[in-house]
């Protein structure tokens, strides 16, 4: 094996042909972090997420507090994430309000809803975002284990 084949160098230059094949003439595109973006109200729990996040190669952004009167401008700037990650319960507005924000602006984004409260919860809440036409992928109890986190993260 030559070093140009054992490089990262023409993993690169494949990537890049692949690309251009498939027509994608900007490259930066194909080669950027999915992005992450966590809802959450609890810091210490945001930032556990965000750690297994980037650690799987997400780029990330927390919000730790929306506002009921700014909902649908605060979501605006996960509009481009590849997952959400929503608290079901939180002071302000809870998951619910915000599962139908996302809803009414036809999110594409897969989420992942989180709680400490009842697993029945959990469900209808994936009921009803269903129901709205999102893709809730996960359902996740607080508190859940790192590898269960790095599993649904990492299925994308």
């Amino acid at each position: 094996m030559t070093l140009w084949k054992s490089s990262a160098l023409w993993e690169f230059g494949l990537l890049i042909s692949v690309a251009l094949w498939f027509g994608i003439s900007n490259w930066k595109e194909v080669m950027k972090n999915p992005k992450l973006a966590i809802i959450d109200d609890n810091p210490e729990i945001s930032r556990f997420i965000e750690t297994v996040g980037e650690r799987l190669g997400y780029t990330v952004e927390i919000t730790t507090s929306i506002r009921a009167e700014k909902l649908d401008e605060s979501l605006s700037d996960f509009s481009n994430a590849d997952i959400i990650i929503i608290d079901l319960v939180m002071p302000d507005v809870d998951g619910i309000e915000i599962l139908r924000a996302l809803a009414r602006s036809n999110c594409l984004a897969k989420i992942i809803l989180i709680s400490g409260y009842d697993s029945n919860y959990l469900k209808i809440a994936k009921q009803l975002g269903d129901a709205g036409g999102l893709n809730i992928s996960a359902l996740l109890k607080k508190p859940f284990k790192i590898k269960a986190l790095e599993t649904i993260l990492s299925e994308g």
